[in-house]
């Protein structure tokens, strides 16, 4: 395992080892052992994955990117939000974007543009 990327991803998410350690049904010990380059067994690694976000190859060092998802699929996937956003007209809106979705808010307020049933998710 790339104890680097682990490290990085708990920062990033805000999750201590121990935090880690029982979301992913393991000590903390394991978890200091995998930031040292151990590799974890058997399902570890698809839990450990599926707490942080990624793709367990990201966290072996074997993909470049966190969830699998390229820098040119996630364009595309935003570009009709983008355009959205132009369209509107308004300075004032964020886009934001997460390993399964993106979505449309307005900066001020937090509040979602888009209505709850209508979801812009990002194909794998």
């Amino acid at each position: 395992m790339d104890g680097k990327r682990l490290k990085a991803l708990m920062f990033e998410k805000g999750i201590t080892q121990a935090e880690l350690a029982k979301r992913a049904g393991i000590t903390q010990g394991a978890i200091t052992n995998y930031i040292k380059g151990r590799t974890p067994r058997g399902n570890i690694l698809n839990n450990i994955a599926a707490v942080l976000g990624c793709e367990k190859g990201y966290l072996l060092g074997e993909a470049d990117t966190v969830t699998g998802i390229s820098a040119e699929e996630l364009n595309a996937a935003a570009k009709p939000l983008i355009r959205l956003l132009v369209e509107r007209g308004d300075p004032m809106m964020l886009v934001c974007v997460t390993a399964d979705r993106i979505d449309l808010y307005r900066a001020e307020c937090g509040k979602r543009v888009l209505p709850e049933n209508e979801e812009h998710p990002v194909d794998h």
